[in-house]
């Protein structure tokens, strides 16, 4: 499950590279939520693997993840 959660997150940081275009450098919603399942993935790997380092701190990556996707959909 480590490499499919790795996997997600590197098509997130493709798919935040390939939406930049000019001068258009912001934080695209999609790369946040494709990068949100990544992580929630590795959770899942590390819950499944008895790794409580491992799950905090990918618990402490997707709440700060979330908490810039909101800021990003201005919800915060």
């Amino acid at each position: 499950m480590t490499i499919l959660g790795l996997s997600i997150l590197t098509i997130a940081w493709l798919v935040q590279f390939f939406s930049m275009s000019g001068k258009d450098l912001k934080i695209k919603p999609l790369f946040l939520v494709i990068y949100c399942l990544g992580v929630m993935i590795l959770i899942i790997d590390g819950i499944l693997a008895g790794s409580k380092p491992v799950i905090w701190g990918n618990t402490a990556c997707i709440v700060t993840t979330g908490l810039v996707l909101a800021k990003v959909k201005k919800l915060l």
